[in-house]
């Protein structure tokens, strides 16, 4: 018997090492697969990314952005990205431990090298108790690599920053007389008061020289604002720093600070030219609200461009998207314009709304339907529920009840024969103003799912009465059969007049929120590819309906085929009617949100 169990405890022995070894190896797999895992083809709006910054790489024509994170992601065309990657590779039994946090990393191409400046934050360390807290352990540091992906790897110097202080957002500048410095950021933590420092670099960048200088403090900036105690004054932050020069050799500096709780991006100058200043704070921002923690980058092309994140507060988290604006620094100073569009690869950009500015639509752009219009649908069709505010076209269907003008108790229209108003909405337009033939239609929406809800994003054709001038719906969104679905559509006269022919495709919306149970409180993208041959319609690049331009001619004595000519664009929220299904007031009110619009055509 004991021979048995001694056998047996050599096997058990035998076999939890065999298990063991399993496990782990499982372990080292699967991590080795989240470590590998990436997504392609993402737009660059749909990146949750802090502090972005691209490079653009002549020699392998690519686009490498980082940011917060420590994570790479590259692009052939700024518009589709694939990530991210890990590329950084640290000595754990450094000061910045085993896992450090990377903060605002930058890519820099210097002297043949790849450069990596970033913030490393040791979460397991203090530099210090500053103004009564016990800060992390963090600060300035530069990798280098061979090529763009990295890995960055640590050079010949530990530390570049003092340990005893919280220093971040480190970037590059080259002086005139061929010396490398190091800007970077003393953490408001210290003094409360942030500041603005330099530092000069060895010439191979592995380590600093000298003492470091303050250029600058936070409360420097007349523009910034904050509250102590029942008082206003200049904010105490400072934040992302990256240096240029303009046309004519003045030497600017993009930062961010605070206006409340608002993000927002200064600039300050040089009053002689160089590093050492002394420094003269703008007195107006330089982008829009929100917006901050900007570098400038070439394209390819040699178009000049602003990188930034957007910063938004939703319910208590930072929200942060990579967004890119025009830059022009022909004059004297910087000039930030609108924000840049990216075109698909062979296509340009001939029309376009991004709804920057707050009110109205654009009336060189859009025109208004009024009153009861098709459909027997409910609304009320008034300019008023249009508008626009942070960049988003807002449609909003709302509950009402009041008299209708054009009452005719008698009248067999229906359009007449309402007494009262029950909700209003709104439609907008381009006819008469924009309409165009072949090309891409992007449009970035949310529309919203409630009872009686008919989102539409269409086309007509402006030359014929319907159905002979043809119609396209990009977007319909209604419950068809009591189904809650997405519909891609296009129809063209039959042989009988008002009953047109259609190609109809109806996708339930459980095929998208099966994949997302939060997809109706999102932004998507909707996409019309119009040629010669096709029309084909797509929904976050998922293909919706292809439609045969061959089979599309008119039935009706015209005998043309509408998708051989120029088509305007429509956006409405139209309630319940003949499609959009029971109408129910405490559904209300209903919001359609608009982010852009834009039309391409090919070069």
């Amino acid at each position: 018997m004991k021979k048995i169990i001694e056998f047996n405890h050599t096997a058990m022995r035998k076999l939890f090492l065999l298990l063991a070894l399993c496990l782990s190896a499982t372990t080292m797999m699967a991590q080795e697969k989240v470590q590998r895992q990436f997504r392609e083809n993402v737009p660059l709006d749909s990146i949750t990314l802090s502090d972005p910054c691209i490079l653009a790489d002549k020699k392998t024509q690519m686009y490498y952005m980082t940011g917060t994170g420590g994570l790479m992601w590259t692009s052939p065309d700024l518009r589709l990205w694939t990530g991210p990657y890990r590329v950084t590779k640290h000595d754990p039994k450094s000061w910045m431990g085993p896992n450090p946090m990377i903060w605002a990393a930058e890519l820099h191409q210097y002297k043949g090298k790849y450069y990596y400046f970033a913030t490393f934050t040791n979460r397991e360390a203090t530099c210090g108790n500053y103004l009564g807290k016990d800060v992390e352990r963090r600060a300035c540091h530069v990798l280098v690599a061979d090529n763009p992906m990295g890995p960055y790897k640590p050079m010949k110097d530990p530390t570049y920053l003092p340990a005893n202080r919280p220093t971040l957002d480190g970037t590059f500048w080259v002086e005139p007389d061929g010396k490398p410095y190091m800007v970077y950021c003393g953490e408001w933590l210290e003094t409360d008061n942030g500041t603005m420092e330099r530092i000069q670099l060895k010439p191979d960048l592995s380590g600093t020289v000298g003492e470091a200088k303050v250029l600058f403090h936070a409360k420097d900036a007349s523009w910034s604002r904050m509250y102590t105690g029942d008082k206003v004054g200049p904010n105490k932050v400072t934040d992302g720093p990256y240096l240029f020069r303009t046309a004519t050799g003045r030497l600017g500096m993009i930062w961010t600070n605070w206006v409340y709780d608002v993000y927002t991006q200064g600039v300050a100058y040089s009053q002689s030219g160089t590093i050492d200043g002394p420094w003269i704070q703008s007195k107006e921002p330089i982008t829009p609200p929100n917006y901050g923690h900007a570098m400038l980058f070439t394209t390819l092309e040699g178009k000049l461009l602003m990188s930034v994140h957007s910063h938004l507060d939703i319910r208590g988290h930072f929200h942060r998207v990579p967004h890119l604006f025009e830059v022009d620094l022909s004059g004297d100073e910087i000039k930030v314009g609108q924000p840049y569009d990216i075109p698909p690869t062979g296509y340009k950009l001939v029309w376009n709304d991004e709804f920057e500015s707050d009110g109205k639509v654009d009336s060189q752009k859009w025109g208004y339907e009024h009153g009861f219009v098709r459909n027997h649908e409910w609304q009320w069709y008034q300019e008023e529920n249009a508008s626009v505010k942070d960049g988003i076209l807002t449609i909003e269907a709302r509950a009402e009840n009041r008299a209708n003008p054009n009452y005719i108790p008698d009248s067999k229209e229906w359009k007449l024969n309402r007494p009262a108003i029950r909700c209003t909405s709104a439609s907008i337009n381009t006819r008469g103003k924009f309409s165009f033939l072949y090309g891409r239609m992007e449009v970035r929406a949310r529309i919203p799912d409630g009872y009686g809800s008919w989102p539409a994003i269409w086309l007509l054709g402006d030359k014929l009465g319907w159905p002979s001038c043809g119609e396209i719906d990009v977007m319909e969104y209604y419950r068809a059969g009591g189904v809650p679905s997405i519909l891609a559509n296009a129809c063209w006269a039959s042989e009988q007049r008002y009953s047109p022919t259609w190609n109809t495709k109806v996708t339930p919306l459980s095929h998208f929120t099966q994949k997302d149970p939060f997809w109706t409180s999102r932004f998507h993208i909707w996409r019309m590819d119009w040629d010669e041959d096709f029309i084909r319609i797509y929904l976050d690049d998922e293909l919706l309906n292809e439609i045969d331009l061959s089979k599309t001619v008119n039935k009706s004595r015209d005998g043309i085929n509408p998708f051989h000519a120029p088509q305007y664009i429509l956006l409405n929220l139209a309630i319940g009617g003949d499609n959009g299904g029971p109408v129910y007031d405490d559904a209300m009110p209903l919001r359609y949100d608009i982010d852009y619009v834009r039309v391409y055509q090919k070069k």
